[in-house]
């Protein structure tokens, strides 16, 4: 039998200033709301952040409400919020697949990956990061640099898989 298809969200960044999202629609265009304050901050942010300086969760949140604010403003974000509470499930969770073309390099740098919800007190709703959120599953494609060596049929193919079967899965301690 086959598994119903996977509800999706694609947000496509193709600059700085512009994306594309689609859901139930066709694509449609948005802004991104990155002023340069915003900017200043995300980049401070997330060079401490790489420097093991964030370690608190209420800074993380910090970074991933900037994030979130920089892609959802209010046309994408009313579709989103809609798309979650309608396709939005544990069972078969939306796909929310967020790409980046090549003249929005720089902002493909930026940890995505916490992506963060903010509380919302008019909804009545908590904040959540959207990677760990059970209702969605939330993937980044980041386009291939330019400046990146070909590879060569000399070099060595590395690849790591990882699969998890403990043995005790149902043990209780």
């Amino acid at each position: 039998m086959l598994k119903p298809r996977r509800p999706e969200f694609r947000i496509s960044v193709e600059d700085e200033s512009n994306l594309l999202y689609s859901y139930k629609k066709g694509p449609q265009r948005a802004k991104i709301n990155l002023v340069r304050l915003t900017r200043q901050t995300i980049e401070v942010l997330t060079r401490w952040f790489a420097d093991g300086s964030i370690r608190q969760r209420d800074e993380v949140k910090l970074i991933g409400s900037y994030l979130y604010r920089v892609l959802f403003g209010d046309k994408i974000q009313e579709e989103f919020l809609e798309s979650l509470k309608t396709d939005g499930d544990p069972a078969n969770p939306l796909r929310v697949v967020l790409s980046f073309e090549n003249k929005a390099r720089e902002l493909a740098t930026w940890p995505w990956e916490y992506l963060y919800l903010p509380d919302d007190l008019n909804r009545g709703t908590a904040g959540t990061f959207l990677a760990s959120d059970t209702k969605l599953t939330l993937s980044r494609n980041v386009p291939k640099m330019a400046e990146d060596k070909a590879s060569s049929d000399d070099e060595e193919l590395r690849i790591l898989v990882v699969i998890s079967e403990p043995d005790n899965a149902n043990a209780v301690d």
